[in-house]
């Protein structure tokens, strides 16, 4: 006879857990015609270079501002997009005073990502708009640039890009006006798309090209698929307080809730939505803002107190120095909520749905009765504190919180109870929020 004829005993895992969606990963919406999946993860550079990116494509640009962070995401994923957008940028002339005595000059650089060369103009101001446009659009023609039309009217340079390339502008001078006028190509879909084949394995998005056109249909998709957006946008009426047509007074008149939209006046292929999310995402939701970051390999801009105002107003965001310090302002999303707190409640609302259900998959059954009522508030419970600890800080646990079950075994409804689902279990908890602005006063005696 042995053991086993007197004690017959086996054992069961259930240590098996879902998946819990990541809240660190970051996707570049890239039109690109590299071939391969329709979603690509990535962990280093060398690896895109490999798969068939170019280093100066805007892509593997993008992708290097997420990975130069530090600490950076250890993974971003590349979603292919197949409408390719048809770059196109105005640059108006704006000095109708003239260059005597007063040194003034139109100047700016322009790279082509066929070829990462990078072309510079600098002209001498006749204070004839018109005249002026003239002389710069003949100076582009002549740089012969791959894929790049250039042509003017009225004071106003049109650059024109073949499909699926850009053109960077960066360093241009005050009597440069800019505004990308690209038409969204269809980028709804495209999302859509390339959610249907993987939009789990990643939670924020960016693009590769951040026309306003562009950035109002990924702003909407974002949030329409619980998804975080993050942007950047060079045109020049962003900052002007009249303005009720850029992107951030649209976006804030839509009380977008999922978008960070950062102005970015010195390069237009700065990509600095890409690098906030390379900055941020690897703090776990909770224990961080989106204000007062420095953002590695993003120039900081040169703004009048008016412009900030202005951008503020209209909940927008901006990158500058501040006492010798280049850093982030504001944090907000244009409806007006901090990015922080909506990617904190996006990670706890996750959270407490993977905690209720593993419980569900971990027992041969939660009893309905007051027993297993506790057993799922617990869960809960457990989750918001957590939420609360020293690794999140999303959640004030000095102050009370609650979680509850509205009835008990007794008293919840028939047809509740013959249906097997549990109502009305509420919690409640406070926001920890977070310090940005100081108002500080004092008396010498």
């Amino acid at each position: 006879m042995s053991l086993a004829d007197i004690v017959n005993s086996t054992t069961t895992s259930t240590t098996v857990n879902p998946t819990r969606p990541g809240f660190g990963v970051p996707l570049i919406a890239s039109y690109n015609t590299h071939g391969g999946p329709l979603v690509q993860f990535f962990t280093s550079l060398p690896s895109m270079v490999t798969a068939g990116f170019t280093t100066t494509e805007p892509t593997y640009l993008a992708a290097s501002k997420i990975a130069s962070q530090t600490p950076a995401p250890p993974t971003w994923a590349v979603g292919r997009r197949v409408n390719a957008p048809l770059q196109t940028i105005k640059l108006t002339c704006t000095d109708a005073v003239g260059d005597v005595g007063s040194n003034k000059s139109y100047s700016m650089n322009l790279v082509s990502t066929f070829d990462g060369v990078v072309h510079s103009i600098s002209i001498a101001s006749t204070g004839v708009p018109a005249t002026d446009a003239a002389t710069i659009n003949t100076a582009i023609t002549a740089f012969a640039m791959a894929g790049c039309t250039a042509t003017n009217a009225s004071g106003v340079i049109t650059l024109t890009q073949t499909a699926g390339h850009m053109l960077d502008v960066n360093n241009r001078s005050a009597f440069i006006t800019l505004q990308d006028t690209t038409a969204d190509p269809g980028l709804t879909a495209d999302l859509t798309a390339i959610a249907a084949y993987n939009g789990t394995g990643w939670y924020a998005l960016c693009l590769d090209s951040n026309s306003a056109a562009e950035i109002a249909s990924a702003c909407a998709w974002c949030d329409s698929n619980n998804k975080l957006g993050s942007f950047n946008n060079s045109d020049s009426i962003n900052w002007n307080g009249a303005s009720t047509t850029d992107i951030f007074y649209t976006q804030k008149a839509l009380s977008v809730g999922r978008a960070y939209i950062q102005h970015a006046e010195t390069q237009l292929l700065c990509f600095s939505g890409a690098a906030m999310l390379g900055s941020r995402l690897p703090a776990n939701p909770g224990s961080d803002t989106w204000d007062l970051k420095t953002l590695v390999g993003v120039p900081a801009d040169v703004l009048t107190e008016t412009q900030t105002l202005a951008i503020t107003a209209k909940s927008g965001n901006f990158y500058t120095t501040i006492a010798g310090i280049n850093v982030s302002n504001n944090g907000l999303c244009p409806g007006g909520e901090y990015v922080d707190v909506v990617r904190f409640i996006d990670w706890l609302n996750s959270n407490i749905q993977i905690d209720v259900f593993s419980l569900l998959i971990a027992y041969p059954k939660v009893p309905f009765t007051n027993i297993g009522i506790t057993m799922v508030t617990n869960a809960v419970k457990n989750r918001i504190k957590i939420g609360g600890s020293s690794a999140y800080g999303g959640i004030d646990l000095t102050q009370p919180y609650s979680v509850q079950s509205l009835y008990t075994a007794n008293t919840i409804d028939t047809a509740d109870k013959n249906n097997r689902n549990l109502p009305s279990v509420t919690w409640s908890a406070r926001l920890a929020g977070a310090i940005q602005t100081v108002t500080v006063s004092g008396t010498l005696y």
